[in-house]
């Protein structure tokens, strides 16, 4: 299961388990038999997919953002809740992502969680109030095609849709959905292009715009 965060979020599971031990001075010392267990979410690279499913399932205050910070007038940070008590919106920040805070917890993923404790470790995360609050589980999110006549199955026009996606600026929506569904490799590979030509682009206005 995959979990997302804001930044630097640390849960406690389970408390280390000791056993006592005398000491040939006499005096008691307590040994880890079981270490501590816990869920600390780490910077990770979240697809577009996941982005998206921590945006739709948690709206801070009924605000724009799910998790993190948005900068404050001068200078530091601002949290999210006396942001959107003070007005504050995403077109007040332009060029400022507040979701590049994410942090992800994927119990799949053995340095994160111990195999051995992965049943527990989900049971909990999925019980805890802070699901739903704190951070919200993004791979279990039902996709949503990325424009309404996508073709979802059957024969595709490989062109046409790459074309579509490019004029509309839906590649990377669109590599993503067919990725976690039908995942046709033709059809995936033609995206994989778009998007990196679409980066590409990107990269040389970019340049441009800094030169002048």
């Amino acid at each position: 299961m995959k979990f997302v965060a804001k930044a630097d979020y640390t849960l406690g599971i389970k408390d280390a388990v000791k056993r006592p031990e005398v000491h040939p001075n006499g005096t008691t010392i307590y040994i880890d038999v079981e270490p501590k267990l816990k869920a600390v979410f780490q910077h990770r690279t979240l697809s577009h997919v996941e982005i998206e499913a921590a945006k739709a399932q948690i709206l801070n205050n009924g605000g724009p953002y799910a998790f993190g910070s948005v900068p404050g007038r001068d200078e530091g940070n601002i949290n999210v809740q006396d942001a959107m008590q003070e007005g504050y919106t995403s077109t007040a920040h332009t060029g400022y992502d507040v979701y590049q805070n994410l942090t992800m917890f994927d119990t799949a993923d053995p340095r994160m969680c111990p195999p051995e404790s992965r049943a527990l470790v989900e049971q909990f995360l999925l019980n805890h109030y802070d699901l739903g609050n704190l951070y919200v589980r993004v791979d279990d999110y039902n996709l949503v095609p990325p424009w309404p006549t996508y073709p979802i199955e059957g024969e595709v026009n490989i062109e046409g849709v790459v074309a579509y996606a490019r004029a509309g600026g839906f590649a990377q929506a669109a590599l993503d959905y067919e990725i976690n569904s039908a995942n046709r490799e033709e059809l995936v590979t033609a995206l994989e292009l778009a998007v990196a030509e679409e980066a590409k682009e990107r990269a040389d206005r970019d340049a441009l715009s800094a030169k002048v």
